[in-house]
């Protein structure tokens, strides 16, 4: 596992589902390891034991993402949403033209994006370009699919 020593912004609602999320896998790593318990039986035997084996995998793997989560809270940095609406901070939602195409983006946390519902990463390409602009003005973003305009429409 990788340890993140950089600061990650997020919106506070991203931060508390961070938390929630960590609360959720401890509570499934607890019923995980009962099963564990349940699947060695009373003798203790694991040898061969299909139920004890994915268990026991399920415990690592629920370790693995708490400590994941864990590493995520503890680099977050909340960040503060500006009321103004005079340029891209975290928390806007902008409503942009790109290739002729008007689309709305909320810009967010990376663990925060979900490119289906239009929210996107701060550390996206689009993300990038898009913090610090104003309403009415063009930037340009170099995405994996080659350099695209986008024009600044409204900011909210």
């Amino acid at each position: 596992m990788t340890v993140r020593t950089r600061k990650t912004y997020l919106t506070k609602e991203g931060y508390e589902k961070l938390l929630l999320k960590k609360k959720q896998l401890e509570e499934e790593l607890k019923k995980a390891k009962r099963r564990v318990g349940e699947a060695a039986g009373d003798e203790g035997l694991w040898h061969e034991n299909a139920a004890f084996e994915q268990a026991e995998s399920d415990v690592s793997m629920l370790i693995r993402l708490i400590g994941e989560v864990e590493n995520q809270i503890a680099t977050a940095q909340i960040a503060e949403i500006s009321a103004s609406r005079d340029h891209v901070v975290i928390g806007s939602t902008v409503k942009v033209r790109m290739d002729g195409i008007e689309k709305v983006f909320t810009v967010l946390g990376e663990s925060e994006s979900d490119l289906l519902s239009g929210k996107i990463s701060y550390t996206s390409p689009i993300g990038k370009a898009l913090l610090g602009a104003k309403a009415g003005g063009k930037v340009k973003a170099i995405t994996p699919g080659g350099s695209v305009q986008i024009e600044v429409l409204e900011i909210n």
